[in-house]
């Protein structure tokens, strides 16, 4: 994108995700993300499996909070060079998640397995180029962000889970 932008002179915005999570995201599928993983199998009343201690943190981002930078892009038409993180700094870490996660189950079942090879220990992003230029973009809380992904999956999950795959 940044060559094709630099060569024909087209303005472009390059968004870097971070850690997304929300509603109308599958929980099913092998690569899904790990918090509607975690809630899926949390409604089954099945163990839900962390890699390592539970002490690696992620950055999470809301899928609302994407969705309002993307809309900011549009309107504002904002642009510029280099990629733009989107994530806000707010280091959770996978035990934090899990303690929240169990004031919606109380008996969630948790099974430590060894780490990844490869696997991230800390993600989290400098947030400063982000609110420069999105100031009027604020973070849905984690705790509040995640209490609407599980209402959001108790409700509409089975209309997600075992959906469509890509395929070759």
């Amino acid at each position: 994108m940044q060559a094709y932008g630099s060569a024909y002179n087209v303005p472009i915005t390059l968004l870097r995700f971070f850690n997304v999570f929300g509603p109308r995201q599958r929980p099913d599928h092998e690569y899904a993300a790990v918090l509607p993983k975690w809630i899926w199998k949390a409604m089954r009343n099945e163990t839900i499996e962390v890699f390592g201690d539970g002490s690696q943190t992620r950055d999470f981002t809301y899928v609302r909070t994407v969705l309002d930078v993307c809309m900011d892009v549009i309107d504002r038409r904002v642009t510029h060079e280099g990629a733009i993180n989107l994530a806000f700094g707010n280091r959770i870490s996978l035990l934090e998640s899990i303690e929240m996660l169990k004031k919606h189950f109380p008996n969630l079942n948790v099974n430590f397995v060894p780490t990844r090879a490869g696997d991230v220990k800390d993600s989290q992003n400098s947030p400063g180029l982000l609110k420069q230029l999105f100031p009027g973009v604020k973070p849905v809380e984690f705790e509040q962000a995640l209490a609407e992904t599980v209402n959001w999956l108790k409700e509409y999950g089975e209309t997600v889970a075992n959906g469509p795959t890509v395929s070759d």
